[in-house]
């Protein structure tokens, strides 16, 4: 026997079948396009793990490299600021009087600040015994190695004695950021 309600059964199977197929393509597609957005996540994620890691040893090797230019940077001369021109000037007349030179003049010139470094010039005149003047020399050189002497100029008055008269042409060089 037959039954009437088969075509409906079939019918509704059928229906339903239908649903699920559609559902599970639908999650499917779904599923998906989320493991792909998943996916990429990850891969981002590795890669800013990657970044982070390199800006880490990027900011280590600078870290080392400032520790570095900081331990050089001692070595180098500290230049003052120009506002400590006249401290200066004394001090080098200090050190020549001490090493037996008897300053006669000390003068400024104008200031060089074309270089890279502002350059501040003195002319120095006086006496002294040769020996004298070249122990201020050295004391000049080893006190203030700011200074830089450009010229000697060393003029006996005769054969008898080593009494000299001094003129020095020298440098100073001053800190750029003195506001020049």
């Amino acid at each position: 026997m037959k039954n009437p309600a088969i075509h409906i059964h079939i019918l509704g199977t059928t229906i339903c079948i239908l649903i699920v197929a559609g559902a599970v393509t639908f999650a499917g597609n779904s599923i998906k396009q989320r493991r792909g957005v998943f996916l990429s996540a990850r891969q981002e994620l590795t890669n800013v793990k990657g970044k982070q890691h390199q800006s880490m040893q990027d900011r280590a090797s600078l870290a080392s490299l400032v520790e570095e230019f900081q331990e050089k940077a001692q070595a180098y001369i500290k230049l003052d600021s120009v506002e400590t021109m006249n401290r200066r000037m004394v001090s080098v007349v200090e050190v020549a009087e001490s090493n037996g030179v008897q300053v006669d003049s000390f003068q400024h010139q104008q200031m060089l600040t074309d270089t890279e470094v502002p350059v501040q010039p003195f002319i120095l005149r006086g006496d002294a015994e040769a020996d004298n003047a070249h122990a201020f020399l050295q004391a000049l050189g080893v006190q203030m190695p700011d200074i830089h002497i450009q010229s000697v100029n060393l003029i006996g008055d005769s054969y008898e004695t080593s009494r000299v008269r001094v003129q020095l042409h020298m440098y100073w060089f001053v800190d750029p950021a003195s506001g020049i």
